[in-house]
């Protein structure tokens, strides 16, 4: 149900911002109930290539992607919190002030390939590109709400 305060923030704005926001609100609750099974993604792909890939390297990307992972946490909770007082422009600014985040994302699922690839055993390798581009299609999947922040991911 639409609170007075929301309702109020919504006739002050063209459609086209409040499809927006919609749009990224679908986004933003795709990240929310994914961040629990992105972490476990990163153990398992940091559990497959331990021992295969030099210890620097390994904790080099371990280091990139949990650091995002962390900002992820921020980041939904920032716009959680301008969610609920529902006012529509103030969500909008905050998600286009932090749209670098889809790209960082991206870049810290897409420096996986470059860590195992040719490394590990084949089997191994096959697991770890499963991983990656299950967590590529599904992130695109519940991105392609938005088209802007699908094509920066």
């Amino acid at each position: 149900m639409i609170g007075h305060s929301t309702a109020a923030s919504l006739a002050r704005f063209s459609q086209a911002d409040w499809v927006e926001a919609a749009r990224l609100h679908a986004v933003m609750n795709g990240m929310r109930a994914s961040q629990w099974p992105a972490l476990a993604c990163t153990l398992m792909l940091a559990l497959l290539t331990r021992g295969d890939v030099p210890a620097l390297a390994l904790s080099a990307v371990l280091a990139l992607v949990v650091g995002v992972q962390l900002l992820r946490w921020a980041f939904v909770r920032g716009y959680r919190q301008r969610q609920r007082r529902g006012q529509v422009d103030e969500q909008l600014a905050y998600l286009r002030r932090h749209r670098w985040y889809w790209a960082l994302n991206g870049l810290a699922w897409g420096v996986w390939p470059l860590l195992f690839h040719g490394r590990v055993p084949p089997e191994v390798e096959l697991v770890c590109w499963t991983l990656v581009a299950g967590v590529g299609g599904v992130g695109v999947a519940w991105m392609s709400a938005h088209l802007g922040v699908t094509r920066i991911f």
